[in-house]
């Protein structure tokens, strides 16, 4: 478990690196972008350039005979030179960084466990320790800029992580000063990060902030974890700071790690933990706070919102799902529900109130996103499992219906998704119910229930054919899939329906009861292929009639292969007799139309 640990902490380390990296790149790239914008609307405008310092006139060289061509260095030697550098000199650097704080902490832990340093030395050593890094560091990003600056960071993280023992099990601070003095630090590295423009040194110390939750949990250390309440206080502290400084220098990513150690912190703390509605009633005011704060700065942005500040308008609602989903899995379903449809009516207000401001929907998305998670959440709260499938099929064809309206592209994608989960989840109902009830003679409500789910998958491909000039490219064959995935439920659905009617008509003989089930079965899709065909016939529609004469076709094969075998003479000759009419009956009409055209 330690080893996995370490291992995650660096992978998170990693990743929140190069995420930043690409993001200071983005950004030097966008203000690049912007000044050539500048100038070529200074050209348009027939503004005279600004002048350039003339050099002086150069005499001419002599002429000179054609220099034989030099060959160019080799591509790929390059390329492998500065995957070597970055290795060596970024990646090692951050995880080395990361392992270092991992041994203060324990350093700290085995002072403490052992009794060979008192808790005051501990934690002074600890803070000594960081401002010495902090110092040295910045000094030593004078003339290696990157190493110094992850000596700074390094040096903020040894600090909170002193304090935070200090704290929580050495005892030795007392809240108000602890959190006073973490703010302070908070803010030094924001001043830091600030000065030095980069952000590897606030995200080491946002590492080293949560570092000691992480390994009190994972190591099993009693003692050595916050406590709900303080823990809250602290995410507050430091997520806030951290948005601050976000905000000021244009780094999501910090925003983004942030929050998923935030939610990985609440989640360390085990189910139990939080056993009360006022923690998670914080917990879910912090998260909305942090998706939220944002929002009146990126909805004064010209022009499109970046991707990475998107995430950030859309990661509390999830974090905040996975983070207290076994807290809210143990208790009442219905105030569960509440709180959900709570943050759901929340963030579809800041929606209609960014929806309202700006004309591009690139922030709108990420809030209606959120809006539709948590009402899928409180819906599973609310119904419990039988009427869950339903209601998120119900769920994602509204938003597929809003979706056809102008700028909609989001709520159809949207919808597409919760619908995608909502037949998956009608297909499991319905092998679940079959296998846990006994045959009753009856299609019961539940059944029914699943029929009028699988009804709006239909519904959803029906009006995304009719709404079709709306459609991208990449979703004109929508209609075509939802069709197609509802009529596979329906064929799913009439064969277990097929197998709770059978007992009406025969005694407790089983063999009687196989012969049934296949032969309503064969019927039953016979039908549905004879509505497929007689349905795309009204409607114009070839890819309906393919699916009427593909299932048509399927329904033979069955009753040559299966129902031959397990049905007796009566059944056969009737069941051959309906498909054989059946057949004969469309290809008379598909001849009188043909007929019709000539």
């Amino acid at each position: 478990m330690v080893v996995a640990a370490i291992l995650l902490l660096v992978l998170l380390a990693l990743l929140l690196a190069w995420q930043l990296s690409l993001s200071a790149r983005l950004g030097s790239l966008a203000a690049r972008i912007e000044a050539l914008e500048r100038a070529r609307r200074r050209s348009e405008s027939g503004e005279p350039a600004p002048l350039a310092p003339v050099a002086p006139a150069a005499a001419a060289p002599p002429a000179l005979r054609p220099a034989i061509p030099l060959p160019a260095p080799p591509r790929r030697a390059a390329d492998a030179a500065s995957v070597e550098q970055l290795i060596g000199g970024v990646w090692l650097q951050n995880v080395g960084a990361v392992v270092l704080l991992l041994g203060l902490f324990l350093m700290i832990v085995w002072g403490y466990t052992t009794h060979r340093l008192g808790p005051q030395a501990l934690v002074a050593s600890g803070v000594v320790l960081g401002l010495a890094l902090v110092w040295r560091g910045d000094r030593v990003a004078r003339r290696v800029a990157s190493f110094g600056q992850a000596l700074i960071g390094l040096g903020l993280g040894a600090i909170y992580i002193a304090l935070d023992l200090g704290y929580v099990r050495l005892h030795v601070l007392a809240m108000a000063p602890t959190f006073a003095l973490l703010s302070l630090t908070s803010l030094g590295a924001i001043l830091a990060g600030l000065r030095h423009r980069v952000p590897v040194i606030a995200a080491l110390g946002v590492v080293g902030a949560f570092l000691p939750q992480f390994m009190a949990a994972w190591l099993g250390l009693g003692g050595f974890r916050l406590e709900p309440w303080p823990l809250l206080a602290y995410l507050a502290i430091v997520d806030g700071l951290v948005f601050v400084l976000a905000a000021r220098a244009g780094w999501s990513g910090l925003d983004l790690a942030a929050l998923a150690l935030s939610a990985l912190a609440w989640g360390a703390l085990g189910p139990g933990a939080a056993a009360s509605w006022p923690h998670e009633i914080a917990l879910a005011a912090l998260f909305a706070f942090l998706g939220l704060a944002p929002l009146p700065r990126l909805a004064r942005t010209e022009g499109r919102v970046r991707a990475a500040d998107l995430a950030v308008v859309a990661a509390p609602a999830p974090g905040l799902l996975l983070a207290s989903w076994a807290f809210l899995a143990a208790r009442p379903r219905g105030e569960v529900a509440m709180l959900l449809f709570s943050l759901a009516a929340l963030e579809l207000a800041a929606s209609l109130w960014v929806d309202a401001r700006r004309p591009e929907r690139d922030l709108w998305a990420p809030l209606t996103g959120a809006a539709s998670l948590f009402l899928a959440a409180a819906l599973e709260r609310a119904l419990g499992e039988p009427a869950t499938p339903f209601a998120w099929c119900a769920e994602g064809a509204v938003l597929i219906a809003l979706g056809l309206r102008p700028r909609g592209g989001w709520l159809r994608a949207w919808g597409s998704i919760v619908l995608v989960v909502g037949a998956c989840g009608v297909l499991f109902a319905m092998f679940a119910h079959a296998i846990g009830h006994e045959r009753a003679g009856r299609i019961d409500g539940v059944s029914l229930g699943h029929l009028a789910g699988i009804a709006l998958v239909l519904l959803a491909g029906a009006m995304l054919a009719a709404g079709r000039a709306r459609l991208t490219t990449a979703e004109r064959l929508s209609a075509e899939g939802w069709g197609a995935a509802g009529n596979v439920l329906l064929l799913v659905w009439i064969a277990l329906a097929a197998r709770d009617l059978a007992p009406d008509f025969a005694g407790g003989d089983r063999s009687e009861l196989r012969t049934l089930d296949a032969a309503l079965t064969s019927g039953g899709w016979l039908l549905q292929a004879v509505a497929l065909l007689a349905t795309g016939w009204l409607r114009g529609s070839a890819f309906l009639r393919w699916c009427g004469l593909a299932l048509l076709g399927f329904t033979l094969l069955k009753f040559l292969i299966v129902d031959l075998q397990t049905v007796d003479v009566f059944w056969r000759f009737l069941t051959a007799i309906a498909v054989g009419a059946a057949m004969l009956a469309l290809s008379y009409a598909y001849q009188r139309r043909q007929r019709g055209r000539g």
